[in-house]
């Protein structure tokens, strides 16, 4: 049974849904701060969580992307999109971002959930905007593991200025409701 289409109980006249079942689904995320390994130097990955499928919050995550001139890699998920950035910021451009996300994204940017559902989308999209005279580094490391997740071939013209970087996963439990309407 989806978690988004309540399951009808008689004897609740009003519709009104109900919680009648509860459970922890664990998941696995990969947190946004990262570590060239060259130099043991911390940096943060940009991850932005968009949870409605409202092309213009989508637009407006990517024009900051591509005003802070960043590579990205996003694709769709169950409630919305996923971008996430190779790119190895620095403490205030990170916070920045992230300060002009908060209309767009109700999550902190800290983690971002790796474990895929069934119902996120399977194709990966990249964009770079990150040409120009001072490019920043980006984690090898990450657009691996992005492409293994995807299934998909690591072109040579995406692999430009990467550096080794160490990627710090994490295990989280979130609640999953199962909504039932009695009438």
């Amino acid at each position: 049974m989806s978690e988004f289409n309540p399951k009808i109980i008689e004897g609740n006249w009003h519709k009104t849904p109900i919680t009648n079942e509860s459970r922890y689904v664990q998941y696995l995320g990969l947190d946004a701060v990262t570590i060239r390994n060259s130099d043991n130097q911390p940096f943060f990955f940009l991850f932005i969580d968009i949870d409605t499928k409202n092309s213009e919050k989508l637009r407006d995550a990517l024009n900051l992307c591509r005003e802070k001139r960043l590579s990205v890699y996003f694709y769709e998920t169950c409630k919305g999109w996923h971008i996430i950035s190779p790119c190895l910021l620095k403490i205030r451009n990170w916070t920045y971002c992230l300060m002009k996300l908060r209309k767009i994204q109700d999550s902190s940017g800290d983690t971002i959930r790796w474990t895929m559902r069934k119902c996120d989308g399977k194709m990966l999209h990249y964009q770079s905007w990150n040409r120009v005279k001072r490019p920043y580094e980006e984690s090898y490391d990450l657009i691996f593991a992005l492409h293994e997740k995807f299934n998909c071939d690591i072109t040579s013209d995406k692999i430009t200025n990467c550096v080794s970087t160490k990627l710090e996963w994490n295990s989280y439990n979130q609640m999953r409701l199962n909504l039932s309407v009695h009438h």
